[in-house]
This record gives C-alpha cells, structure tokens and sequence, in this order.
C-alpha cells in the first residue's frame, strides 16, 4: 500500500514539474508578446506622419482601443512575473489570484482589440464617420485653411473626395489639382474613405494579431493554472495519507 501511494506521489511529482515548466514558458511567451504588443501601440501613438492625417480628419476614435491595449499590456507584464512567482511559490491563493487576472486580461483584451476594429476597418463604424468628415471638407473646400487640409490628405493618401471625384460633382466645387494622378492626369479611382479605411487596417492588423494570440494564450496559462492548484491539492492529500 505505502509502495503505490509512494510510485502515486513520484508520478503526480513529475507531472506537476511538467505542468509548472510549461506555465513558466508560457508566461515568457505571454511577457514577450506582451513587449512587443505595448511597443506596437506606443509606435502607433507616436507616429507622427500617421498622427498627421488623424488630427487633420479629427479621427481620434481610433486612438480607443490603442489606449485601451496599452493598458493591458502594462498588466500583463506585471502579470506575468505575478504568475512565475506563484508557480514558483506553490501557493494555492496565488495561483487562484493568477487565474482571476489571467481571466481580466483576456476580456480586456478582447474589448480592446474590438474597439481597435470596429475603429479601423472596413464597413466598420469609422467609415460612415470618416465620409461626414470628408463630405463636410468637400462643402466648405472654398476657405483655404479647409482648403488645404483636404488637399493634403487627398495628394498624400492619393485619393479623391470621399466616395470619389463625383462628390465635387454632387457638391457643385471644382476639382483640385491634389485630386488627380500626376502622370495621367486622372483622378484618383478610390476615395479617401476607402483608402484611409484601408490604411488604418494595415495599422491596426497586427496590433489585433498580437493581441488576440495574446488572449488565447491566457485561456491556456489559466486553466493549466487551475490543473495545477488540483494537482497541487491531490500532492497534498496523498503527502498527508503517507
């Protein structure tokens, strides 16, 4: 009887050495891409070209879910050297603690990375808004401090009006010289909703990658978190028993 309960013990050992081993890469994996995510928004934030056609469209939705993201990577950093220390530490209410955070970084990262889509994709909410801004530009394109801030964005971008060229059309203005290829001469075939749009996607597409890697990875550091506290609970009671 003590051989088995002894050849039990030496067994549930190993798989919780196995168990702990795997938490600690995975919480190394998670703090890097953590690293790289917190890198990624601060750059986003900072970029002073793309910054540029954000304040001139006052698209400052966008930064939402930058904001939010950034946040969570703080934590997730804090998080994750948490989490090795209570693996280290076998200490149940720390482990328990680990998965109550492992739990809050993944909603928080899901929230983010859906506010961070819904203001930076295609048919998403920031498309109707960034056709008002732009319509709006369009009618009012005979001051010249609007004047320049449209054909800014349109020579820049390489677009014209919002939907198109037809939206001077529509609004009675003429076509500015910004609004046209400099080789053929022809307007641009895209608007500027649809190139923006596209433009704060391919922003926005890895940030969103790193991000929902980031919370898969915290589904699986918290339910082996939670193996290991059931494991760490059977080590106790067979100990106990011998």
């Amino acid at each position: 009887m003590a051989k088995t309960i002894g050849q039990a013990a030496v067994k549930l050992e190993k798989q919780i050495n196995g168990l702990k081993y795997t938490l600690f890469c995975l919480n190394v994996i998670a703090w890097i891409l953590a690293a790289v995510l917190l890198s990624q928004t601060i750059y986003s934030r900072l970029d002073t070209e793309f910054q540029d056609f954000i304040d001139k469209l006052e698209l400052w939705c966008y930064y939402w879910g930058l904001y939010v993201l950034m946040f969570v990577a703080l934590i997730i950093l804090v998080s994750c050297v948490f989490s090795c220390a209570a693996i280290y530490q076998e200490i149940a209410q720390l482990l328990q603690l680990s998965v109550a955070v492992q739990g809050l970084c993944f909603l928080l990262l899901l929230v983010g990375v859906s506010i961070l889509e819904e203001n930076s994709t295609v048919n998403s909410r920031i498309q109707p808004i960034l056709r008002d801004i732009l319509r709006q530009l369009i009618m009012n394109s005979r001051y010249e401090t609007v004047s320049v801030r449209l054909n800014s964005i349109q020579e820049t971008i390489g677009c014209c009006g919002a939907d198109g060229a037809t939206d001077y059309i529509h609004y009675r203005q003429p076509l500015p010289s910004e609004c046209r290829d400099t080789v053929t001469g022809n307007p641009f075939f895209h608007g500027c909703v649809d190139e923006m749009t596209w433009l704060l996607q391919d922003k926005s597409s890895w940030i969103a990658g790193i991000s929902i890697t980031l919370s898969a990875l915290h589904v699986g550091i918290g339910v082996l978190t939670l193996i290991l506290i059931q494991a760490l609970k059977k080590e106790s009671s067979i100990s106990f028993r011998s």
